[in-house]
């Protein structure tokens, strides 16, 4: 005769065995993996009933692949992001850069996007799920990393443009990526230093070789040559950088 349990009986007997001394390190994993599973969906299916009033099998469908998204993109990430530091380059400059080329709007922007509960008629209208945003950018992240042989903006931009025909996303019309400098706060070079680059770029050296010389990142010579044509109007060095 089968005996059925409450649910709650249950997780306590989940905690009791990865406690127990007899039960080997690999069950124990995999329950500790339950728990976290079963942990996760019991508090985000509570957020769909608070926001949407029930929990039903869409619902439910669309939080597994999401979950399943956000477990498979941790892992891929560790490979780019080695890539990122390996290159002395900064991953919040390539993650927004990534961002505005798939969504058309910084990270942060997104992020609030998918907080919003009510937003306005147009978020509505061309919202894309975080589920399918986080698998599109984790895809970005593998094929940066495949494409990668010696320009890793030419990595992004390959990779991106895969993306955007491979998860159907809709057309950015406008990428203003004056947004990603505005929004990088790093200041390592000097007014001297700046000054200096502008004479190298005019000179006809490379953002890249620059980079080297002063020994940060290309994301952190762009960004100082941006700022420095909008305070001098229409000049801007980054015409002449390559």
């Amino acid at each position: 005769m089968e005996k059925v349990i409450e649910i709650s009986d249950f997780i306590d007997l989940c905690f009791t065995a990865i406690c127990e001394e007899e039960i080997n390190r690999s069950t124990k994993r995999e329950i500790k993996k339950f728990l976290q599973w079963f942990t996760v969906t019991g508090f985000y299916a509570q957020v769909f009933v608070y926001i949407k009033g029930s929990f039903n099998k869409a619902d439910n469908e669309q939080l597994q692949q999401w979950l399943a998204s956000r477990i498979a993109n941790k892992e891929n990430r560790k490979s780019y992001a080695s890539l990122i530091v390996e290159l002395r380059e900064n991953p919040a400059f390539y993650s927004n850069l990534t961002y505005l080329n798939l969504f058309g709007k910084l990270a942060s922007q997104m992020r609030k996007e998918w907080k919003t509960v009510a937003g306005e008629e147009a978020i509505a209208r061309n919202h894309i799920p975080e589920a399918i945003a986080l698998e599109a950018i984790g895809f970005v992240e593998r094929t940066v990393v495949e494409l990668y042989t010696g320009d890793l903006r030419e990595a992004h931009i390959l990779a991106m443009e895969v993306a955007r025909k491979k998860f159907k996303l809709p057309p950015v019309r406008i990428i203003d990526e004056s947004l990603i400098y505005q929004d990088y706060p790093t200041l390592k070079l000097s007014k001297k230093d700046v000054n200096n680059i502008i004479e190298l770029i005019e000179g006809g050296f490379s953002v890249k070789e620059i980079a080297e010389a002063y020994e940060v990142t290309e994301s952190t010579v762009r960004y100082h040559l941006q700022r420095r044509s909008q305070k001098i109007g229409e000049y801007n060095p980054l015409d002449k950088a390559s």
